[in-house]
């Protein structure tokens, strides 16, 4: 990873959302996160508690 910025931006669901920003040193071959990384396992499979208020 060449950089990595992580900031919190306006969310009207939430109020405040994570958003991180990554630039890989290869562009043409971005690393890939481990399929049991946090974040990397679907919407489907995320605990309610998650997902966005209606």
């Amino acid at each position: 990873m060449r950089e990595a910025a992580v900031t919190g931006e306006p969310d009207a669901d939430l109020g405040e959302r994570i958003v991180a920003w990554i630039v890989p040193v290869d562009p043409a071959s971005p690393p890939r996160a481990p399929p049991d990384a946090p974040g990397a396992r679907s919407r489907s499979h995320r605990p309610r508690s998650c997902s966005r208020r209606s």
